[in-house]
């Protein structure tokens, strides 16, 4: 944490270890945090002392604040269990997700009070409530993902306008493959490959 703070925006992290412990990162400015060997980082199950002193009281492997936008998570498997999240996006636009592995927590990637924010070619499971869950998004992507086995949705939203859910493969999932509540206009959802869900697509 200590070096994500005292970073500058558009630094870049690479994570080269195979293995990191008891992650629980704030991302307070614009970084890239990138893999190039598949490193896999285990989400701590306690909330870390910058979220405490920030008010943050879920746990997470890394949270996206409002002054993190422009920020790209990239090629790291992310092992959450026993967390509220394994990512959070809260307040930022323009973060990007892509290419990772994310496995349990609550809800595996929760996307709240964002735009622009793309989350591509991922694989998300395990998750014991959505695999992904989007709240209050606009103008965002939900791209080529594999999103599947997790205990209720693969992807779940709420108030979510002009973004796309387009070419994911979205499977056994506990409750609807998608799953679309309250108001909602101008999204686009195509060719995703929905199946072996309770329901494909409720809306």
């Amino acid at each position: 944490q200590t070096m994500f703070d005292n970073a500058n925006d558009g630094d870049t992290f690479i994570l080269t270890n195979h293995v990191y412990e008891n992650v629980s990162l704030v991302v307070d400015k614009k970084i890239n945090i990138i893999s190039n060997k598949s490193a896999t980082v285990y989400a701590s199950p306690s909330v870390s002392q910058k979220a405490k002193i920030m008010g943050i009281t879920e746990t997470f492997g890394f949270y996206f604040t409002p002054n993190s936008a422009g920020s790209v998570l990239s090629g790291i498997r992310i092992i959450a269990d026993s967390c509220s999240n394994a990512v959070i996006v809260n307040d930022a636009d323009n973060v990007t997700i892509k290419d990772s592995r994310i496995v349990g927590a609550e809800n595996s990637v929760l996307v709240k009070n964002s735009e622009h924010v793309t989350l591509s070619n991922n694989d998300i499971s395990k998750a014991t409530k959505n695999g992904v869950q989007l709240l209050n998004v606009k103008n965002s992507d939900v791209l080529k993902n594999n999103i599947h086995n997790n205990g209720r949705s693969g992807i779940e939203t709420s108030y979510l306008y002009n973004s796309n859910i387009l070419r994911n493969e979205i499977h056994h999932n506990g409750f609807n493959g998608i799953s679309m509540y309250d108001v909602s206009s101008g999204n686009v959802i195509k060719y995703n490959i929905v199946h072996n869900n309770t329901n494909g697509i409720f809306i």
